[in-house]
């Protein structure tokens, strides 16, 4: 084998190695993303409950699940009076009808 052939050899190599870590490294910032944003999250309030016998017990909070809007729900706040809401309004008739959802 010649010297190129020996070059090609080792640059084919190192392409090869190259895109595998490209790969390993794309994953690896996934998984530090999905890390951040999951710390970033706080922590449910504890939930003190009381016993049969009287004694009080901690139990870690119930999550709450998000309830998003549905399409109907969006459709009934867009318009006022038969007209289309402005932005402003229409953005806080949203929200109050989130909050509504999620008992906020």
């Amino acid at each position: 084998m010649t010297d190129k052939e020996v070059m090609l050899v080792v640059l084919n190599e190192l392409i090869s190695i190259r895109k595998n870590c490209s790969s390993l490294l794309n994953k690896i910032e996934e998984q530090r993303e999905t890390l951040e944003a999951a710390i970033t999250q706080p922590d449910p309030e504890p939930l003190w409950i009381r016993n049969r016998e009287g004694k009080l017990e901690l139990h870690a909070a119930q999550k709450k699940e998000w309830v998003g809007l549905t399409d109907e729900d969006i459709a009934k706040n867009i318009y006022v009076e038969g007209e289309f809401m402005l932005p402003y309004s229409f953005a806080s008739s949203i929200e109050a009808k989130l909050k509504e959802k999620n008992n906020g």
